[in-house]
């Protein structure tokens, strides 16, 4: 109890250490905005009024005012992403402030391959924060960049969905016999209070894949011969090391991304479509799926591990078990319509089902021989349609 002893006799500390941590994190506001006051709302405001002879105090009281209204830790985390992106344009232009898109899309070029998953998305959340509260120029035209946002949800998605599959712990399957290989998953992007942190994430796959084969029992049987182990402690796809034997550390998410192209490439050879393709295609492929099978929004928000305040699915529901039953039913029904020809995800809309194309045929009227005659002209004309419009679609979607 020695330890608690300051606290004891000094019931002020707590408060005093809040008022630093606050102190701390305005003075690291006052800093951006002195990188260039005038791209700054606020600082535009502090000198219009000194100028008309009104007295408003040091200019760190206006920046304390600004913020008043925002909890420390979220002026502390949007201070920090963008003094990451100050130091790092500051040794590229003289001009840092206003932001301006190319220099920021350049930042998040140059940090992708090394930053969190979720470092670009928050460098955004700060400069909407900076818009909103302080008054920075320039913001507009980030937030609506295409490509600066496509980038920063790539990075979120291809890493954080991988790294989450990395913490597998315990592994819940039985051979030639279980239709589900279930595993448990300890701390997912999803653990945000300690209660959550300790508690195991559920997650499954059908064992059957579309070929009609039991990938998850080859999928075992290579794991055991190469001595992968599933432990809390372990990766569930470790890095390989120079001497053939296998890393205690987890594949990084851009080398998984190449070995999944490389293996998907077997055998047909090189295609551009897989660049687009990453760990997170094959989950967003097979909610694309159930989106065109029609499959109710709450149970597609399951399946994704996904929070909707309007499906009625909260973080709460994702960590049941027995909440993602019926959805994986409905998922196992789908890929069994897949597999026979039933569902054709790939096709048209109005063609996806074969009793579609069914109805659609018998709705067809007899050709008579003027039709004919029309579509052989039709047929000459198609000879010059591009090839690639005729191809089918591609079977994963992009991770992006």
């Amino acid at each position: 109890m020695a330890r608690f002893s300051k606290y004891d006799s000094n019931p002020k500390a707590w408060i005093d250490l809040q008022s630093e941590e606050r102190s701390l994190a305005v003075a690291k506001w006052q800093r951006i905005i002195l990188v260039e006051p005038l791209a700054f709302g606020l600082a535009r405001d502090f000198h219009a009024s000194k100028a008309a002879g009104l007295g408003t105090g040091p200019f760190l009281n206006s920046v304390a005012d600004a913020l008043a209204v925002k909890a420390t830790s979220t002026l502390h985390s949007r201070a920090n992403a963008l003094m990451r992106y100050v130091a790092w344009a500051s040794g590229k232009t003289a001009i840092v402030f206003p932001a301006a898109e190319p220099l920021v899309y350049a930042y998040f070029d140059d940090a992708k391959d090394k930053a969190a998953p979720t470092s670009l998305k928050s460098v955004l959340s700060a400069f909407a924060f900076a818009k909103y509260v302080v008054g920075l120029k320039g913001v507009d035209e980030i937030l609506e960049s295409g490509r600066v946002r496509g980038l920063a949800a790539r990075l979120f998605l291809q890493k954080r969905k991988f790294s989450d599959a990395q913490r597998v712990c315990k592994l819940l399957f039985v051979r030639l016999i279980s239709a589900y290989l279930e595993v448990h998953v300890s701390r997912s992007k999803t653990s945000f209070s300690l209660e959550r942190k300790v508690r195991f994430l559920p997650m499954a796959a059908c064992a059957l894949g579309l070929s009609g084969l039991r990938w998850a029992d080859a999928w075992i049987d290579v794991m055991e011969a190469c001595g992968i182990r599933i432990h809390e402690d372990l990766p569930l796809l470790p890095c390989p090391g120079s001497n053939g034997t296998w890393r205690n550390v987890p594949l990084p998410c851009d080398q998984a991304c190449v070995w999944l192209r490389s293996l998907l490439a077997q055998g047909v050879g090189p295609d551009e479509y897989l660049n687009n393709v990453g760990t997170h295609s094959c989950k967003r492929t097979i909610l694309s799926w159930a989106s065109k099978r029609g499959l109710p929004r709450d149970q597609r928000a399951i399946l994704g591990y996904h929070t909707s305040k309007s499906a009625g699915v909260g973080t709460e529901l994702i960590y049941e078990v027995d909440a993602q039953s019926a959805p994986l039913r409905a998922m196992a029904s789908m890929l069994r319509e897949v597999r026979s020809g039933k569902f054709m995800p790939d096709n048209p809309r109005g063609q996806q089902l074969a009793e579609e194309c069914e109805r659609s045929d018998e709705e067809d009227p007899p050709h008579s021989e003027d039709d004919m005659a029309s579509s052989s002209g039709s047929d000459l004309v198609s000879l010059f349609q591009p090839h690639h419009l005729s191809e089918p679609r591609p079977f994963f979607q992009s991770s992006f």
